[in-house]
């Protein structure tokens, strides 16, 4: 399209001097004759250059030259009724392409004239700076590098290095700040070198920060240098002024704190509370003198955008019988007897486990207080297995575990380590060949009856305990009185020493219906009354037992040629026991009654006992104590046995603390009975530990999101 005639232009003017952006009354309405053209009409407009190339404008004519035609209007645009309602809408005359005609036209005009602003200090355009640039471009004005030499000189004692912390301290320019500085010292140097100006910002970007980039250092460098020539300074850094959330370890001066603190720290002290602690109460204080206040999840992002893992070495995963089927019925029974049991008990708060509900007691019941007990062992060289480390950081560590000692306790929700003074629920034991021996029933046996019962009934007055412990072999084992018919062999056994005379008489219901006592030792005496009277001691036999108590089936067998064998081989007996004698007097009432050793010993202290499930270490609270606690003692670890020695008691302690409420041992108390409660409602394994981790981790991000487990 061509240049505009006279007529087109004056046209234009009229549009541009429209009030609402729209053409102007294009003709004054005469009566009916002429079409109105309002500011307010939809005029449907195809193309404006179409327009402006169609339209001719004629001079305004006399009033009487209009009058003197009948009814044609004076321009060729007419409003149209369907054109006005279309999608486009109203047209401002504000559109790209016009606005870009408009400029071009601009330009045109004022080519070769001067500005008032050319008459100013020109500001940095960092694009027009850019554009001029190019790689071979060197600065060869003498004007410009005398005032380059002089910004350089300026800038010598600032970017240089200062040794006394104080003198730094006054400096009072943030590390970025003071690297912007440093790149235009640099790239000024270059330039006096006769560099070109793009090497010499490219030099001046890889000498002055550490992390590479191949076009933008460099270019802000050139914005940096421009703006000190004008001004005699930089502007601060602004980036990321506006963003709603940034977190203060993206601040160099922290970042390099923190990652120093991690250099000089051993791998087996670091750790996000230990990191997170001193960043909070150290460093972010020191340096914007305000209280820190940046998260775990926050740090543990950071070191591994720092370049740490968190990491271990993992052996295969251990699959135990969690689900078996005598498990699981075994499981059922303890759930919901434990359910009832929980009737009489404390309960407490979910929120604050300091709010305390006391049971509803009916008439004569005692409250129940449950007491479990666990062994753990702590080893002098055991120190963190997981530490933060970079890709080919490789520390040395001492391979044996070191010297070790085994901690048996007994804890209640109420009061964590039952104690009074230094009298404690609480034993150490040396386990070795060369020092204590080896824990077994006995010491087990020893603990409860000289410290733990007592403790218990001082502390508890009037409540009943229920103790719980796992089915170690320790805690299943029997009295050398115990009824078992494993102590039998089929036939009677002759006994080396009265001594070994232990096992207690037991009982059976005769054919009559009468209740009989059953001696298990028999008396041989030869010689009686002489001077080589002997009397010789004999343990009875399976045959023996069974067929004074008329059970025995030796003469049904022999008479089908058939011999009734001591032991069927198998585990499990048939329906009626009859499969081998030693099933058949393991199922008779007084052996099968038969208490283990502890149990005996709490039933008869007025107490309630029971076993936990098998492999179902998530309903005892104390193995997460023991989980605690190993954090501390590993945390602590100087791989002295001496240092274990005397600080374990008191890493326990941090734990269940004695002059204060046990606040971890009771959250760990309501999250075992939350696996209860899911297996008494028939869930197995992998639902319970579902609908537990749904009530523990349940969080909300904002109140637009909902919770992970909604």
């Amino acid at each position: 399209m061509g240049p505009l005639t006279k007529k087109q232009k004056r046209a234009h003017e009229q549009l541009k001097n429209s009030t609402d952006g729209r053409f102007k009354k294009l003709a004054r309405t005469i009566e009916h004759n002429i079409t109105n053209v309002s500011d307010n009409s939809e005029i449907s407009v195809e193309d404006d250059f179409q327009i402006l190339a169609a339209l001719e404008v004629e001079e305004a004519p006399e009033i009487d030259e209009v009058l003197e035609k009948d009814s044609k209007p004076s321009f060729p645009i007419k409003w149209k009724e369907s054109e006005a309602t279309s999608s486009r809408g109203k047209y401002w005359g504000t559109s790209r392409t016009v606005k870009y005609y408009h400029d071009k036209q601009a330009l045109k005009k004022k080519k070769g004239s001067h500005e008032i602003t050319d008459f100013f200090k020109k500001q940095v355009d960092d694009n027009n700076n850019n554009n001029k640039d190019s790689n071979e471009e060197i600065v060869e004005s003498h004007h410009l590098l005398m005032t380059i030499q002089e910004a350089y000189d300026q800038l010598t004692p600032i970017v240089a290095p200062i040794i006394n912390a104080k003198k730094d301290n006054e400096r009072g320019m943030a590390d970025y700040e003071l690297r912007k500085y440093i790149g235009v010292h640099i790239y000024f140097g270059e330039l006096l070198k006769k560099t070109p100006i793009m090497k010499a910002s490219q030099i001046a970007a890889k000498t002055a920060w550490i992390v590479p980039s191949n076009h933008y250092r460099a270019r802000a460098i050139r914005s940096y240098a421009n703006e000190y020539l004008h001004y005699g300074k930089i502007s601060p850094h602004q980036q990321g002024k506006h963003i709603k959330r940034v977190s203060l370890l993206s601040n160099e001066d922290i970042k390099e704190a923190a990652q120093k603190w991690i250099i000089t720290t051993k791998p087996e002290k670091r750790g996000i509370p230990e990191l997170l602690k001193y960043l909070n109460y150290t460093i972010i204080p020191s340096i914007f003198n305000l209280p820190g206040n940046i998260t775990a999840s926050v740090l543990w992002n950071y070191m591994v955008e720092w370049g740490y893992s968190y990491r271990a070495n993992k052996k295969a995963v251990y699959y135990d019988g969690h689900e078996r089927a005598d498990v699981v019925q075994y499981r059922k029974e303890w759930a919901s007897k434990m359910i009832k049991y929980s009737h009489f008990m404390e309960k407490y708060d979910e929120d604050d486990v300091t709010k305390v509900t006391l049971p509803d007691l009916p008439e004569g019941q005692k409250q129940i207080v449950m007491v479990t007990q666990d062994e753990s062992t702590f080893y002098s060289n055991e120190s963190p297995t997981n530490l933060w480390l970079l890709e080919n950081e490789n520390p040395i560590r001492n391979k044996s575990p070191g010297g070790s000692i085994m901690v048996s306790e007994f804890q209640c929700p109420c009061h964590g380590t039952m104690r009074i003074m230094n009298w404690k629920s609480r034993k150490f034991f040396f386990a070795g060949t060369n020092r204590d021996g080896y824990w077994t029933w006995k010491d087990m046996h020893e603990q409860m009856k000289d410290d733990v019962i007592l403790l218990f009934e001082k502390l508890h007055p009037g409540c009943q305990a229920l103790f719980i412990l796992d089915q170690s072999s320790n805690h299943n084992a029997y009295a050398p009185s115990a009824k078992r018919a494993t102590c039998f062999n089929l036939k009677d056994t002759q006994l080396s020493s009265v001594n070994q005379r232990v096992i207690l008489p037991g009982y059976y219901i005769g054919p009559d219906g009468e209740k009989k006592i059953q001696n298990f030792y028999n008396l041989e005496i030869k010689n009686e009354g002489k001077k080589n009277e002997r009397r010789t001691w004999f343990r009875k036999g399976l045959e023996t037992i069974l067929t004074e108590r008329g059970l025995g089936k030796w003469d049904e067998y022999k008479a089908q040629g058939k011999y009734w064998k001591a032991k069927c081989g198998n585990k499990e007996p048939n329906s009626e026991h009859t499969c081998c004698p030693y099933h058949l007097l393991e199922n008779q009432p007084d052996f099968r009654t038969q208490r283990t050793a502890l149990e005996e010993l709490v039933i008869k202290s007025g107490h309630l006992y029971a076993l936990y499930p098998k492999y179902h270490c998530e309903t005892n609270w104390i193995e997460r104590y023991w989980s605690a606690t190993k954090r501390i003692a590993r945390r602590e670890c100087d791989y002295s046995f001496k240092s274990l020695q005397e600080n374990l008691d008191n890493f326990l302690d941090q734990v269940s603390p004695p002059d204060a409420t046990p606040v971890e041992i009771r959250r760990y108390y309501n999250r075992c009975w939350r696996y209860i409660r899911a297996y008494n409602d028939m869930k197995d394994g992998n639902e319970a530990f579902k609908l537990v981790e749904k009530f523990t981790s349940k969080r909300y991000l904002s109140h637009r999101k909902p919770g992970v487990h909604d």
